[in-house]
C-alpha cells in the first residue's frame, strides 16, 4: 500500500482523510487531520511519511471485521489486516472475481475495471446509452454499441470501440457515483470537486452523468460499518492508479 500512497497528491490525501472518520467507526479524526495539516503547511518528506503511515494504519484497521476491528483498535494491536486481504474482501462484497497475481497497483486496476464493466452491464439500455452519450459517444454509435456489445464487454474492448477518452469518463463516473452511494452525494461532490482542482485530467474525465447518477442506477447492499469505508477507499485508490497511467 505504501507505494500507492506515495504517488498520491495532497488532494487525494484530503479525499481519503474525509472518507475514513465517521460515527460508525472508532477512529479519532484528529490525528489524521493534524498529520494532513502539517504536510500542507510544510510539505517535507518526513511529514508525508507520517501521513502515509497514519493512513495505512487506519485503512488496515478498517479492513478488520467489525468486532476484530474494535478489539484491535482499543488494544493497539499491530495494524489490521494485510492490504491484499482488504482488496479481496471488497471484491467479494462487490461480487466480482479479480486476479490473485500481480502488484497491488494491478489488483486495484483490475477491481475497478471489472467492477465498472459489471455495473455498466447492469444498467438498462436507456441509461447505458445516456452514459455513453455524456461520455462523448455519438447517439448512433451509442445505440449500436448497446445493441451489439453489452452482454460480454471488457475495458480493452470498450477502448477499441469507443476510444480511451470516453472509457476514462465512463469508468470515472461509475466509480465516483458508487463512492457517493457510500459516503453521501454532498460529501462526494465536495471531495471530488477539490480533487479535480488539483488534477485537471479528472475534470476532463468526470462528465454530467456522474452528478446525475442516482441510487436507482446503482443499487447494491452496503454491508457493515467497515464496508462503508473500505469499498470507496479501494475504488478510489484504483481510480488513482488509472489516473497515474494517463498523466
Amino acid at each position: 500500500m505504501e507505494a500507492i500512497l506515495e504517488k498520491l497528491g495532497i488532494a487525494d490525501y484530503e479525499f481519503l482523510t474525509g472518507i475514513i472518520p465517521s460515527r460508525f467507526n472508532f477512529i479519532n479524526p484528529k490525528k489524521l487531520k493534524e498529520a494532513l495539516e502539517r504536510l500542507k503547511s510544510n510539505p517535507t518528506k518526513e511529514n508525508k511519511c507520517e501521513l502515509m503511515q497514519t493512513l495505512e494504519k487506519e485503512i488496515r484497521f478498517l479492513g478488520s471485521a467489525d468486532i476484530a476491528y474494535l478489539i484491535r483498535y482499543l488494544f493497539s494491536k499491530e495494524p489490521g489486516v494485510p492490504f491484499r486481504e482488504i482488496v479481496n474482501d471488497v471484491a467479494k462484497s462487490l461480487k466480482i472475481s479479480i486476479t490473485k497475481l500481480g502488484t497491488d497497483e494491478e489488483l486495484l486496476k483490475d477491481i475497478v475495471e471489472k467492477y465498472t464493466t459489471g455495473r455498466f452491464q447492469q444498467l438498462d439500455r436507456e441509461h447505458q446509452q445516456q452514459l455513453l452519450r455524456e461520455s462523448g459517444v455519438s447517439k448512433e454509435h451509442a445505440e449500436d454499441f448497446v445493441k451489439q456489445h453489452t452482454k460480454n464487454i471488457s475495458i480493452p474492448l470498450m477502448i477499441k470501440l469507443l476510444g480511451i477518452k470516453s472509457v476514462q469518463k465512463i469508468v470515472t463516473d461509475i466509480v465516483i457515483a458508487t463512492i457517493s452511494n457510500y459516503i453521501g452525494k454532498n460529501a462526494a461532490t465536495k471531495l471530488i470537486t477539490e480533487v479535480m482542482k488539483k488534477f485537471p485530467v479528472w475534470a476532463e474525465w468526470v462528465g454530467p452523468a456522474m452528478w446525475a447518477i442516482t441510487l436507482g442506477w446503482l443499487v447494491f447492499d452496503i454491508q457493515g460499518p467497515a464496508k462503508r469505508k473500505t469499498t470507496p477507499i479501494i475504488l478510489y485508490l484504483g481510480l488513482c492508479v488509472i489516473r497515474e497511467e494517463n498523466l
